[in-house]
């Protein structure tokens, strides 16, 4: 058997050990840079960790499914929810407009007292804050190890919950979770509106809910609706209705049919949040059946 005991021998060098060593300190730091959601990214059924999963590119896998403790198989490509969740924070925070005014005028009357102005602090300028937002955007959109901070500051927290496509039975993910505007505050006014404050200052501003798809949709859910709307009030066929939505005659029929389908059920979301483990999921196997298999297959 193996000793594992530590001993007083000096560990073996040369060109092979060192060579070794550089790889394993490149692999770990690239897979340190590729992890920006580490920290916050959850299942919102058990609270637990997601993690990637899998060589190269990979996938963000709940880290209790092999220990069989958590029922959400679903899992999400990593390269995709990096783009998506980055994307859509990104485009929410260039769409505030007048919101960026809303959040100035609630910086200067916390920063109030009593008709004065809290001393050596006043609100940043329109400048300062459309400044502070450039260089958020910069750091999310590299989502890396270097925009940890600031995704932390920005969303709190991000779970990962699993909808089920109506009349199908593929489970997929969404990610929920709030947008905090104070984020977008240069660090020296949220220092002293954290010195007047009681409790944390998110929650003296403004938060927007977001919820955001980490999968693409099929030509059939994705233009359902529509598809029907043009075959029934502008009287297009399948041909014109694949010209105007960009796709193809066969896809804009099968959209038409999703669209009579969900009216016909009465929904307007194809998805539906799983709050428990669906009757049927796609690919999702009990636990135990690799190794099921496997002894079906040994003589």
């Amino acid at each position: 058997m193996a000793s594992h005991a530590a001993t007083d021998r000096e560990p073996e060098e040369g060109p092979y050990f060192d060579e070794i060593d550089e790889k394993q300190s490149s692999i770990i730091e690239e897979a340190y840079l590729r992890r920006p959601l580490s920290e916050i990214f959850v299942r919102n059924c058990c609270e637990q960790k997601m993690r990637r999963d899998g060589s190269g590119n990979g996938g963000y896998r709940c880290s209790q499914i092999r220990q069989h403790r958590c029922w959400n198989k679903a899992s999400s490509e990593q390269q995709m929810t990096h783009d998506t969740i980055g994307g859509a924070i990104i485009q929410t925070i260039r769409s505030l407009g007048k919101g960026l005014d809303r959040l100035l005028q609630r910086v200067s009357e916390l920063l109030e007292d009593h008709g004065r102005r809290q001393a050596r602090q006043s609100p940043p300028t329109r400048k300062e804050l459309e400044d502070r937002i450039e260089q958020i955007i910069e750091q999310v959109r590299t989502m890396d190890r270097t925009c940890r901070q600031e995704l932390e500051l920005l969303v709190g927290q991000i779970q990962a919950v699993p909808y089920q496509q109506f009349g199908t039975n593929q489970v997929v993910l969404r990610v929920r979770f709030q947008l905090r505007l104070m984020a977008l505050l240069p660090f020296q006014t949220r220092a002293a509106l954290a010195a007047r404050c009681d409790g944390p200052i998110e929650e003296q501003f403004e938060s927007i809910p977001m919820l955001v798809d980490l999968f693409y949709r099929s030509a059939g859910p994705k233009h359902g609706l529509e598809a029907l709307r043009l075959k029934e009030e502008e009287h297009l066929g399948p041909t014109a209705i694949g010209r105007r939505l960009g796709i193809t005659k066969r896809q804009a029929n099968i959209a038409v049919q999703y669209g009579k389908a969900m009216r016909a059920a009465g929904v307007t979301d194809l998805y539906v949040e799983l709050t428990e483990t669906p009757a049927a999921a796609s690919r999702w196997r009990p636990p135990g059946y690799r190794k099921a298999q496997q002894n079906k297959e040994s003589p």
